[in-house]
């Protein structure tokens, strides 16, 4: 099992790379099973920006904060994980008012 690797690796930090929504999902089903980690973070497509696999948005759309937008303007099959975004934070925002301090 994958949560028994990362333990036995000792790993204090993972990158979490399914995809927006899948990641923090498996971040939040796992974190407690995650004995060595202290930082576990979703990165998504950040790698494969980092391998030139892709290409970061051109920089007007970087200083408004809209690489979102050209992300689906170029790729609209994206649409459907894009609308899942304020429904998970949502989800995130609810379970945190009953997480304890």
């Amino acid at each position: 099992m994958i949560i028994d690797k990362i333990n036995e690796s000792g790993a204090r930090l993972i990158l979490v790379c399914l995809g927006a929504g899948k990641q923090e999902k498996w971040i939040n089903d796992n974190a407690e099973k995650l004995t060595t980690v202290r930082l576990a973070m979703g990165v998504g497509g950040t790698l494969d920006v980092f391998a030139g696999n892709s290409k970061r948005a051109p920089e007007i759309f970087i200083k408004l904060n809209l690489e979102w937008l050209y992300r689906l303007a170029k790729q609209p099959g994206r649409i459907g994980r894009y609308m899942a975004l304020p429904k998970f934070m949502i989800a995130v925002s609810k379970s945190k008012k009953g997480m304890k301090k």
